[in-house]
């Protein structure tokens, strides 16, 4: 009697890993399919389960063109599906808020454009701006699936700019010519306005205010304002009587 073509050839058994929810090949589980005989079927005696992790031995047969078989103990390997805090690396990025501003957990994250859809994140703890400083905090990135990592950064809290709120207005005479430059609130007046103001003063009997070189306070700046006004109004009004 000729032998049976299970008796003639060795199945070669062989481990493979799926991941949950998958559903192994029986034909992976044989590392020598090649070498049998063409038409040789296989399958798993019973269902594998793969519906959680882990590793099990189950049993492949071999069935022959000419209806012998062969059965081989293979083990399956279950694995769990890489969850997307495994598959993605979110990239720390500092950032910089001024002092009471408040920090945005999305700006220390520098890709977050290539996460998943979805993925929130979040300081770990309130960030304290109430000084300046720099501080080391924690942001926790969520991903749909509901893993997360966790990423530190650097917040830079900073004092706010202060800014000049004065204003510079030009002074111009009777031809609407620009003839000086006052800036609010300071207290330095050009060589030209001192000569006009010491002119007012003369012209009224007034006499002349200090030679302080370029400062001069507000009070004496003020006077000298009025004066020039007023010698102003006096020249006017000699001109009408000569007239």
């Amino acid at each position: 009697e000729d032998p049976s073509q299970a008796d003639s050839n060795t199945p070669a058994p062989m481990d493979q890993t799926v991941k949950v929810g998958e559903t192994p090949s029986a034909e992976k589980s044989i590392g020598n399919m090649t070498e049998l005989p063409a038409g040789t079927k296989v399958a798993f005696e019973t269902p594998v389960d793969t519906s959680k992790s882990g590793e099990q031995q189950v049993t492949v047969l071999v069935t022959y063109p000419d209806g012998s078989q062969d059965k081989v103990s293979v083990t399956v390997k279950v694995a769990e599906n890489p969850s997307q805090a495994d598959s993605n690396t979110p990239a720390p990025m500092d950032q910089t808020v001024k002092v009471g501003e408040t920090p945005s957990a999305e700006k220390s994250i520098g890709n977050m454009t290539e996460l998943p859809a979805g993925t929130k994140v979040a300081f770990e703890t309130p960030v304290d701006t109430s000084k300046s400083g720099e501080q080391q905090v924690t942001v926790v990135v969520t991903y749909p699936d509901g893993s997360q990592d966790k990423v530190s950064v650097t917040i830079k809290v900073v004092l706010p700019e202060i800014e000049a709120s004065g204003q510079d207005e030009a002074a111009k005479d009777n031809n609407d010519n620009v003839t000086q430059s006052m800036i609010v609130g300071q207290k330095s007046v050009s060589s030209e306005s001192k000569t006009q103001v010491s002119a007012a003063v003369a012209a009224t009997g007034q006499e002349s205010l200090p030679n302080t070189g370029e400062q001069s306070t507000d009070g004496a700046m003020a006077l000298g304002v009025g004066l020039l006004l007023s010698a102003i109004g006096l020249k006017a009004r000699r001109r009408r009587e000569e007239d």
